[in-house]
């Protein structure tokens, strides 16, 4: 093991009693968020589905088990890490300037992962609050591509 690594163990959660080996200690935080394998997302006939492994290009959100730090072992090589709750990561709602949906997860409780996403209303020209027609989407380039 090299001194710029640190064996992972974790207690509770999808991942109880595993080890990850090996983990470079400048990726390690306090907390930890881990995506788990499968995630739902659509088909090309806009049914919804389940896949298995890296997101593909049409996942609606995935479930994050979220570990805490623990405790390290006395030698500093193994670090422990509790899970505290699981989260449901929604996938942001925008589309960019070239018409493709976002492909980044939107931020805790929000439909964007930006505030560059989010639309913008002039409230002065809203005489009705539920007319929508005055919603104006940013105009600059959006960072997602």
């Amino acid at each position: 093991m090299s001194k710029f690594t640190l064996n992972v163990f974790f207690n509770g959660g999808s991942l109880n009693g595993q080890t990850m080996l090996n983990v470079p200690k400048n990726r390690l935080r306090s907390s930890l968020g881990i995506k788990r394998d499968a995630y739902f997302g659509t088909t090309d006939t806009d049914d919804i589905a389940i896949y298995q492994g890296e997101l593909n290009s049409l996942w609606i959100y995935y479930l994050s088990d979220v570990y805490e730090f623990e405790s390290i072992s006395e030698d500093e090589k193994t670090i422990r890490y509790r899970y505290t709750e699981t989260k449901e990561v929604n996938r942001c709602t925008a589309f960019t300037l070239k018409g493709t949906r976002c492909s980044k997860a939107a931020q805790d409780g929000q439909l964007y992962c930006s505030e560059q996403h989010k639309p913008w209303i002039n409230p002065s020209l809203i005489a009705n609050p539920s007319d929508l027609s005055n919603v104006v989407m940013p105009k600059r380039k959006s960072s997602c591509k």
